[in-house]
């Protein structure tokens, strides 16, 4: 037993360092390769320089990384100018506005290529607006909208008032705001970039359907919001809160439990058409 004992004391030295051995080889030819190349491509894996995109558009940049066999294939991407162009982390691009920049793609070890991104636009091929005639009151604003297609394309609407001491406009893009400035008629043009227009008639009248103020105290918890109203007689008006909690609001009535601010919007539908629209806001203290 003891002879035994011996041996083995003498043979396991040995086994460990065979192990360790075998353990190097193994490791050794497990050799981190990096990456010497990497470059875009089509779909048919041509090298290429640039791309173009359209407008809202989207598409995924193909790129090979040389050697095949690189350890850590890991890569970022960033844009030049996002206001032209995005582009995520699985290499997505998106087209923004029209232009150029660049798209970079990089390794780990900071192996590079570079891709520029055209952005085109097809312009808008229809264009809405969310009103064609309008009957403003004096001292009042409304709310003028347009749909386009491609959608995107609604962002880039520029408008312009005939008359901007009758109506005036604030704002760009999908959503303007209309000032009725004085008794008249004026004509809103909308215009998309490549030149699509649509128009909204407007005719301007005495009698300002609007809330008595801007910043109204009550010293109840329960309002009738027609109370509030100037110049009402028997418009079709509409109430809608815009902030505000723990209230309710129930056609004209208002209810606020344990004080606070609402804010409410009006707007004022005719009596013969849908086309008429005022907007105006008041902030109300409980």
């Amino acid at each position: 037993m003891k002879k035994a004992v011996i041996s083995l004391l003498v043979i396991l030295p040995l086994l460990l360092v065979a192990v360790i051995a075998v353990a190097g080889r193994i490791y050794g030819s497990h050799e981190y390769i990096e990456v010497t190349e990497i470059y875009f491509v089509d779909e048919d894996n041509n090298r290429i320089n640039s791309i173009s995109v359209d407008i809202g558009e989207q598409k995924r940049l193909n790129y090979i990384i040389n050697p095949i066999l690189a350890t850590n294939k890991n890569v970022t991407f960033k844009s030049d100018d996002e206001r032209i162009c995005v582009v995520d982390n699985n290499g997505f691009i998106t087209g923004m506005a029209v232009g150029k920049t660049d798209v970079t793609v990089e390794t780990l070890n900071s192996k590079q290529a570079k891709i520029t991104v055209n952005v085109a636009s097809t312009g808008a091929t229809d264009m809405e607006l969310s009103y064609t005639n309008m009957v403003g009151h004096l001292g009042c604003n409304a709310v003028l909208s347009v749909s386009t297609t491609p959608s995107i394309e609604a962002q880039y609407v520029t408008w312009i008032s005939s008359n901007e001491e009758i109506v005036s406009v604030s704002g760009t893009g999908r959503e303007v705001m209309l000032s009725f400035n004085k008794t008249g008629s004026a004509t809103i043009t909308a215009m998309s970039r490549d030149g699509l227009k649509k128009t909204c008639e407007i005719v301007v009248q005495d009698g300002n359907v609007a809330f008595t103020s801007n910043n109204i105290r009550v010293d109840t918890n329960s309002i009738d919001l027609l109370d509030y109203i100037t110049n009402y007689t028997s418009q079709d008006i509409h109430f809608e809160v815009l902030q505000g909690s723990g209230y309710t609001l129930s056609g004209t009535i208002l209810t606020k439990q344990n004080g606070g601010i609402v804010r409410v919007k009006m707007y004022c539908i005719g009596e013969n058409t849908n086309n008429i629209l005022n907007y105006d806001e008041a902030v109300f203290i409980f």
